[in-house]
């Protein structure tokens, strides 16, 4: 796979050599247009500089330079900003048009300049903040909160970010909040079982039964052996009759879990059912 990072990919794959070259390339390009710009203020250079830092930025934590369509237009957009045309004679140089000339129309360009920046940074900053808040959740769950909300400012269909606040809402007794993060995860990533679990163990809490089914069910599709799945899913077809599937379903959880055991002798509707052959050796005590 490759590292979210296009510099590491170049170093790592090309040597140290040939990553200083390309520094080299957008240093040389970048002091180009800054040497311009003091004779004379190029709003196409400037524009095109724009669209290399918000590709350098997102280089940071991804690799758009592995991307055949973004390669093109980096290096295409890094030709043209290192093109130096020949300095014009003195008396045919054009004089700039007094709306380009305003300090309005420069400050515009400088706040879209900006704001382009910004939000071509938003990926780097909420990693960072993502970064942080993981170290805090692994040490304390409660503590990591803050930052996680700030990475979710910054990238608001992070789905990882969202199934930690879920997790920390799920310890604070929260379940609505709780419902409502592992609710986007599934929207944004619908093949994430653990969110699916969490969010039907949430259901079965508020006695929503039908999307609790339903969230058990697409949880196993994606992990047919998840334990407590299985468990779940076992009590559902008890409460439909089909004890003879049910009590597959407990014996696979059991098998993976085999504390399940002194928990499904707990459950009422299996005490309902113990008598019967299908579940009597599942809840039956192992012999020695």
């Amino acid at each position: 796979e490759n590292a979210h990072n296009d510099y590491l990919t170049i170093a790592a794959e090309t040597g140290l050599p040939a990553f200083l070259i390309f520094l080299f390339l957008i240093l040389s390009a970048f002091r180009l247009t800054w040497k311009q710009n003091l004779r004379r203020p190029d709003f196409t250079r400037l524009t095109i500089m724009a669209g290399l830092i918000t590709i350098l930025l997102h280089s940071l934590v991804d690799y758009p330079l592995q991307n055949p369509s973004s390669a093109l237009l980096f290096w295409f957009l890094l030709g043209i900003s290192s093109y130096q045309p020949p300095p014009p004679p003195p008396s045919s140089e054009p004089e700039l048009h007094p709306i380009l000339s305003s300090r309005l129309f420069r400050a515009g360009f400088t706040f879209f300049a900006i704001l382009l920046i910004f939000l071509a940074s938003r990926p780097l900053i909420a990693n960072y903040f993502w970064h942080q808040g993981l170290a805090q959740y692994m040490k304390s769950p409660l503590t990591g909160e803050k930052n996680l909300q700030r990475a979710r400012f910054f990238s608001p269909h992070q789905h990882q970010v969202l199934f930690l606040l879920g997790n920390i809402h799920l310890l604070k007794n929260n379940p609505a909040r709780a419902i409502k993060y592992f609710q986007e995860v599934v929207k944004l990533f619908p093949s994430d079982s653990k969110a699916r679990f969490n969010l039907a163990e949430l259901y079965l809490e508020q006695r929503m039964l039908t999307e609790a089914r339903e969230e058990v069910r697409a949880g196993l599709e994606l992990d047919p052996y998840h334990p407590g799945g299985n468990y779940r899913w076992a009590i559902f077809l008890a409460l439909e009759g089909k004890t003879a599937e049910s009590a597959k379903y407990l014996n696979k959880a059991i098998r993976r879990e085999p504390q399940m055991r002194k928990l499904a002798l707990q459950e009422p509707i299996f005490s309902h059912f113990r008598d019967r052959p299908e579940y009597q050796q599942i809840l039956s005590p192992p012999s020695r």
